[in-house]
């Protein structure tokens, strides 16, 4: 018997084993980050109370318009490996999308491989996010010792409807790699992903790109248009 739903404390060992069977990542790592990543959401498939497929729900904003909307960011989507091609993480793709239809917005996520578009289209996720990605060598780049300075300058180069991430986001992420926290001068590279009005002018080689997917939830979401903007991606 399967059954879904939220994952709770003692689930906590099993979502790291599952992360790191499926991605590699030290489970200290991952236990940091299941602690650190402010309310945090892991939603679960479990066959006969063994979990064997999980997903995580990082809270974010989309700014931009007259009133920001809120939304989770989808990530590390895993299902173990013996129970794949079941339709579990389908289903609880779509069991997550209805337990989160009347509180929030929109989900959105940044598909690891070219396949899942496709994927998740199935589910309704639209691809809304551009990529614009931007490289001149040598690259000058600005560094960020604190994770306020970093939120603020990265999100503050969008123009247009962007997704907001907290604080304790960035700063989870300048713990753990300090040489993360770097901001191109000019433009975007593989963790910024700015559309810039004046790219042609800068010279360097600008490239515009698929970038993530959205599933609207409420009728102000089902409204949006692209060009959506991503600040982090999390890969």
């Amino acid at each position: 018997m399967t059954s879904y739903r939220t994952c709770n404390s003692q689930d906590r060992p099993a979502l790291c084993r599952l992360w790191y069977r499926v991605f590699g990542d030290e489970e200290a790592w991952v236990e940091r980050f299941l602690t650190n990543i402010p309310s945090l959401v892991s939603r679960g498939a479990f066959a006969d109370s063994r979990l064997v497929s999980a997903l995580h729900l990082i809270p974010c904003r989309l700014m931009g318009g007259e009133v920001p909307l809120s939304g989770y960011y989808l990530y590390a989507a895993a299902t173990e490996p013996s129970y794949r091609a079941q339709g579990l993480m389908a289903n609880l793709l779509r069991n997550t999308a209805e337990s989160c239809r009347a509180q929030l917005d929109f989900i959105c996520l940044y598909p690891a491989e070219e396949s899942l578009y496709a994927y998740y289209a199935r589910f309704g996720y639209l691809p809304l996010f551009g990529r614009a990605h931007y490289s001149v060598s040598p690259m000058p780049v600005r560094r960020f010792a604190e994770a306020g300075s970093w939120k603020k300058t990265s999100e503050g180069a969008f123009f247009g409807k962007y997704i907001s991430f907290d604080e304790k986001v960035y700063a989870f992420l300048l713990r753990e790699d300090p040489e993360s926290a770097v901001f191109p001068m000019q433009g975007a590279d593989g963790c910024f992903l700015l559309p810039m009005e004046n790219a042609a002018q800068l010279g360097g080689d600008f490239t515009e790109e698929k970038g993530g997917m959205l599933l609207p939830l409420s009728e102000q979401a089902k409204k949006l248009t692209a060009p959506l903007y991503l600040g982090l991606t999390m890969e």
